[in-house]
């Protein structure tokens, strides 16, 4: 399984189901790994994919999860959703940034369910609060917002 290829398969299906497939484009990136495939799901500046400091996802991360949640079925392997945050301190009853991130995750594990992957194929659920930046130099970054799934390569 090539990431390119995933990555086609996903912006295709974007482009199938709403007009907004370009700005959605812009919050995903599928890249290879040893363990397979990594989809980022991340915020953009027009477009956030969850507000700040909550776990309810916009249409648009819904659209994008969706779609991938559909891509995914076509595909075997298990799939491990990981949520991160940025180093804004959010903080709430129970954990601040962990449980935002982690809370992400589960949404976005309702989401693929929604889409029709089987549960049986989730292997973790978990969040990373902000202590795996994607952009260090500028920890505020909506592109540290983002939820993560990783396809399995068999």
């Amino acid at each position: 399984m090539a990431a390119k290829e995933l990555k086609k398969a996903i912006y295709g299906a974007l482009k199938s189901e709403t007009e907004n497939a370009k700005q959605l484009e812009a919050a995903i990136d599928v890249v290879a790994t040893d363990t397979g495939a990594l989809i980022s799901v991340s915020d953009t500046v027009k477009d956030p994919m969850f507000e700040i400091g909550s776990a309810v996802p916009a249409p648009a991360m819904v659209l994008a999860v969706d779609a991938i949640s559909r891509i995914l079925l076509a595909r075997k392997g298990g799939v491990h959703i990981v949520g991160h945050t940025d180093q804004r301190q959010f903080q709430s009853e129970g954990g601040g940034n962990w449980r935002l991130s982690t809370q992400r995750a589960k949404a976005t594990y309702f989401i693929l369910l929604h889409g029709g992957l089987p549960d049986g194929r989730i292997q973790e659920i978990s969040g990373r609060a902000d202590r795996q930046l994607r952009n260090v130099a500028d920890p505020l970054s909506g592109e540290n917002r983002r939820v993560e799934i990783m396809l399995e390569a068999l």
